[in-house]
């Protein structure tokens, strides 16, 4: 069955589409995430800006950008190229040709890349480590935990309770592969993906299947001799840390893998703009940084911040938003007037220039001015035009043009 697809921001009657079941697991998925990435309204469902898969029992869900019009392979080859580029996804194999053997599936091409990448790794032969064990034994090995053998072996003589050293198959490593795995041949509906991974969970036979989370991938130690596991293991971190998943009686009944394309945005332009300062004509940049706290109470944060040749200071706060989602303020509420005001106001040295950098669409750049004769802001509308910076026939940036795009955007003269 062909994935249901939303656009961001797109609507669609929901009882054309879900049951209520379905729905109900819909807003669980918003509680967990603490996020709306459905808005779900009386009669209609609404995409927000998180894009990414969804599966709910047998259906599955796929949320895609709509940065190109009308072309859904260009969408989604920008959005993996923007996680290539902020470094979300470091995969050795990584090539954009791949995604049309998955069938144009957002999903199914994480899958494809992590499945083929740990397959070429695991072949030459499964990786073994040393695991601490601690266990009540009939024989002295290893180090004799006298502590622990007071308290399980006070009455028993015959036991021993030992830590020792095993080189094992069974270890950390291995069984973050075995679970992520365990999970991906469940909400995958691709067959050379299945095939791949079941490939996969025959060579882990003997690792245990056990949860992981998060923190565990975080403890793993890499050296030279698991270094080539690096970017998989990174793969699925990216993949656990932006899922949410419910288990029934024998398998997933839920699964959800998103991604905030606002804060995706945002990190993209960062990262271009620090890599390439000199070529702008920049002499600072900083990323989000904590301004202080509102009324003592609400955090402010902007994106980024710069210094640019003429030594003003200006702070850039991208705003990833559709053309559907505008009104006659650019999409700015009052509370987001006042938010830039407060930016400008909030350091000893006030930053009189703010500049709000969105994709191009059907808007106008534009500028606004205030100053009361103590507070001055200059507040600006700028746009990063994706479709002259992307280069889908190569399937990369094309870095001139992108550079010519930000120093426009800065000249703010």
């Amino acid at each position: 069955m062909n994935p249901i697809t939303f656009y961001e921001h797109e609507k669609k009657v929901w009882n054309d589409i879900f049951t209520e079941i379905e729905l109900n697991e819909l807003e669980k998925i918003n509680r967990v995430h603490k996020c709306s990435i459905f808005k779900l309204l009386r009669k209609e469902i609404v995409a927000t800006q998180y894009v990414g898969f969804i599966k709910i029992k047998n259906k599955t869900i796929q949320v895609i950008p709509k940065i190109f019009k009308n072309n859904d392979n260009e969408n989604l080859h920008f959005l993996l190229y923007m996680l290539q580029y902020t470094e979300k996804l470091k995969i050795k194999n990584f090539s954009l040709t791949s995604f049309n053997k998955i069938d144009g599936s957002f999903f199914e091409v994480f899958i494809w890349l992590y499945a083929r990448n740990l397959l070429d790794i695991l072949k030459p032969g499964i990786k073994k480590q040393y695991v601490v064990n601690e266990e009540n034994s009939n024989f002295l090995k290893g180090k004799f935990l006298i502590g622990e053998h007071i308290k399980y072996n006070n009455f028993n003589n015959a036991k021993f309770f030992c830590s020792f050293d095993e080189f094992t198959e069974d270890n950390r490593l291995n069984q973050i592969l075995k679970y992520v795995s365990n999970i991906l041949i469940q909400v995958s509906k691709n067959s050379t993906n299945k095939k791949y991974l079941k490939q996969i969970l025959f060579i882990l036979d003997e690792v245990q299947l056990k949860k992981v989370t998060v923190d565990d991938i975080d403890k793993i130690h890499f050296s030279r001799l698991n270094e080539e596991y690096r970017p998989i293991i990174n793969l699925c971190k990216l993949i656990l840390s932006n899922t949410t998943i419910s288990f029934g009686l024998s398998k997933i009944e839920t699964f959800s893998f998103m991604f905030d394309m606002n804060k995706l945005f945002e990190e993209f332009i960062y990262k271009f703009i620090k890599k390439h300062k000199e070529e702008i004509g920049i002499k600072n940049i900083s990323g989000q940084k904590l301004l202080g706290k509102l009324f003592g109470e609400f955090n402010m944060y902007y994106d980024i911040y710069i210094k640019d040749e003429n030594n003003r200071d200006i702070i850039i706060d991208t705003k990833y938003k559709s053309p559907a989602d505008m009104n006659k303020h650019y999409g700015l509420s009052q509370a987001d007037f006042y938010q830039m005001f407060a930016y400008s106001q909030s350091q000893e040295k006030k930053i009189e220039n703010i500049i709000l950098l969105y994709p191009k669409s059907t808007i106008e750049e534009s500028s606004f001015k205030h100053s009361d004769g103590i507070n001055k802001i200059n507040l600006f509308i700028k746009c990063i035009d994706i479709q002259t910076i992307w280069d889908e026939k190569n399937k990369r940036l094309n870095k001139d043009a992108f550079i010519d795009n930000i120093k426009e955007c800065i000249n703010i003269d």
